[in-house]
């Protein structure tokens, strides 16, 4: 019985033919598609026995594809549902961009780059990454927390409860960070001041420069988990001049540079978290990353991102921020930021946050 006859037995009897939304095979060799749901539709191409496609709907005994980015139509008795039910569903980007990468993990190439909107039928998944089919047609694997798509991972679960005012409270716990998401990421670590320059120093004998140190060692630890590359501009108490923290991003030829502070300021109400960067294009897009971890993560306020012409910022030629974890002068910030478990949480949300950054 050739192809015709079995397309025209498919018009007479179409309750016979149902495809099924989600990834499909085709079973018969120079298999036409059209540009509409007729036998009169222009013909597209063909695909080969074994050829996978996505279909988004059925009509008529017509399945709805996508074929070399435009909408086509292939008779439905010709593909062949595949068994990704342990895995089928939906998804869609909820970054504002992300990275179709050819395998599960951020060391894989990029194929194309997917706009926040963009639909994906999910096909299969590994850890917290998804296999995906684009609109049209495209294969490849996308990071789960950059989707809308609810997966087993063990990502931090962030919480927005919020705190009544002048109530202190605890760094918000979260989950155990995945591993080995940035790997092939150099990132320099500049723990503020050192040696002879204290930075902010107050009465009780707390240092910004001991803070800074503690800090960056802490989320060195985090990255180094992730597989980054993590270089300090300084591992003890030494002083460190501006220009030799420059020359380090340009030695080691660094992906990031991240300047980690403590605040101070003469009217000790003055409380909260800021992260600052100078060029307003990735460096903004990062600050703006960082800063929203931040802020879900931790129990101070939140001051936001602020341009300015720090010299560690101005003088970089990579992608660099400065953070400022806290007012040293604040009393209530002083409680949190001296302890443990805030540095703790603040790498934790500053590791996520590069993650999520290089993930993209």
């Amino acid at each position: 019985m050739n192809s015709m006859l079995l397309f025209l037995l498919a018009l007479l009897f179409p309750i016979a033919v149902h495809a099924a939304e989600g990834l499909h095979q085709a079973n018969a060799d120079n298999l036409k598609v059209r540009s509409r749901p007729s036998l009169d539709g222009q013909v597209l191409g063909q695909l080969m026995a074994g050829q996978q496609v996505n279909v988004f709907a059925e009509q008529n005994g017509w399945s709805r594809t996508f074929f070399n980015g435009q909408e086509a139509w292939i008779a439905s008795q010709y593909l062949k549902p595949q068994n990704t039910a342990a895995h089928s569903g939906k998804a869609a980007v909820t970054a504002p961009e992300a990275r179709l990468r050819k395998g599960p993990g951020s060391s894989h190439s990029t194929l194309k780059w997917l706009n926040q909107g963009d639909s994906l039928a999910v096909i299969d998944s590994k850890e917290d990454w998804l296999h995906v089919v684009t609109a049209s047609g495209q294969t490849g694997w996308v990071a789960a927390w950059l989707t809308g798509a609810q997966q087993d991972t063990d990502r931090p679960v962030q919480s927005r409860t919020s705190k009544p005012p002048g109530k202190t409270s605890r760094p918000k716990q979260t989950a155990k960070l995945p591993a080995n998401h940035l790997q092939g990421v150099t990132v320099i670590l500049d723990p503020g001041h050192g040696g002879e320059d204290p930075g902010a120093y107050i009465r009780n004998g707390i240092r910004e420069k001991d803070l800074t140190l503690s800090t960056s060692l802490n989320l060195a630890g985090k990255l180094r988990k992730q597989g980054a590359d993590v270089i300090l501009t300084r591992t003890r108490d030494k002083t460190v001049s501006l220009q030799e923290r420059v020359a380090f991003s340009g030695r080691h030829r660094a992906d990031v540079f991240l300047s980690i502070h403590y605040n101070a300021y003469p009217v000790r109400s003055v409380s909260g978290v800021s992260t600052h960067y100078l060029t307003d294009l990735e460096d903004l897009a990062l600050a703006r990353s960082i800063q929203r971890e931040l802020k879900d993560a931790l129990p101070l306020a939140s001051r936001g991102v602020m341009k300015d012409n720090y010299y560690v910022l101005r003088e970089q030629q990579t992608l660099s921020v400065l953070l400022e974890l806290g007012f040293m002068t604040n009393k209530q910030d002083l409680a949190h930021i001296q302890t443990e478990a805030y540095q703790d949480t603040a790498a934790e949300a500053v590791t996520r946050a590069l993650i999520r950054h290089f993930s993209r």
